[in-house]
């Protein structure tokens, strides 16, 4: 683990952070950098880690947009599907990159991962039920106020 991966779970446990959280080496620089001690262990709750291999596909264009992610490592690459089959890679997202965001009810681009990844899952309903609540319901925690990347 390098000097930078110790000295930032170091930080996160002396903030009072819980696991996964508290292991994260790009907490400070991800969507969830704003989040206090109580709001990170109402996300705890509501998110999955997941582990995807190279190669494989976290969401096809036009699926439907049930979840958002933060990546935690690897690398992802988004594209849409053109008329005659090809790919045109429209981005590469990397560790403390939120993907999948959208207002819309599918996916406007897939993403595939580029080497071994792993993920935060957020289920979309419910972080939006969260965000409703006391406990997320502060300006910086505002998922609807994050860029589209539809």
């Amino acid at each position: 683990m390098s000097w930078f991966a110790v000295e930032t779970q170091e930080r996160n446990v002396k903030a009072g952070l819980v696991r996964p959280c508290s292991d994260c080496t790009v907490r400070e620089f991800s969507v969830c950098a704003p989040l206090d001690p109580v709001e990170q262990v109402r996300v705890t709750q509501i998110m999955s880690q997941v582990e995807v291999a190279d190669g494989s596909t976290i969401f096809g264009e036009s699926d439907s947009a049930d979840h958002v992610f933060n990546i935690t490592t690897g690398a992802v690459k988004v594209y849409k599907l053109m008329p005659d089959g090809r790919r045109a890679i429209t981005g590469f997202l990397f560790p403390g990159d939120f993907l999948g965001l959208t207002h819309r009810e599918s996916y406007a681009y897939s993403a595939e991962a580029i080497s071994p990844t792993k993920l935060c899952k957020f289920s979309r309903a419910k972080l939006e039920k969260d965000r409703k609540s006391t406990c997320l319901n502060s300006s910086h925690t505002d998922i609807s106020r994050m860029p589209s990347s539809a």
